[in-house]
């Protein structure tokens, strides 16, 4: 399964499998716990500083993080992660 970025005006990107995912939130959970704990952040900006200068020793978690990142800083008003279900355009 594949989970997605959403802000208030929809789609923006593909984050990570449910897998990945997973990895990164174990080690990056306490960084942004909104984010995590709900699904959502109401601060695109703030997701994006509090991720400033995160980094794993894994390669996989990094790129995750990275493409979290990226993403945040595309989002519009909030920011969704979502596997999509229910989600309508």
């Amino acid at each position: 399964m594949t989970l997605y970025i959403y802000d208030q005006n929809g789609y923006v990107g593909d984050l990570a499998s449910q897998n990945g995912y997973n990895e990164m939130v174990s080690f990056i959970a306490d960084k942004v716990p909104q984010l995590f704990d709900d699904g959502y952040h109401d601060n695109p900006a703030e997701v994006v500083k509090a991720l400033e200068g995160v980094s794993s020793s894994n390669q996989d978690i990094n790129a995750t993080i990275d493409n979290l990142r990226e993403l945040a800083k595309k989002c519009k008003g909030s920011i969704l992660i979502t596997d999509g279900v229910g989600i309508e355009e």
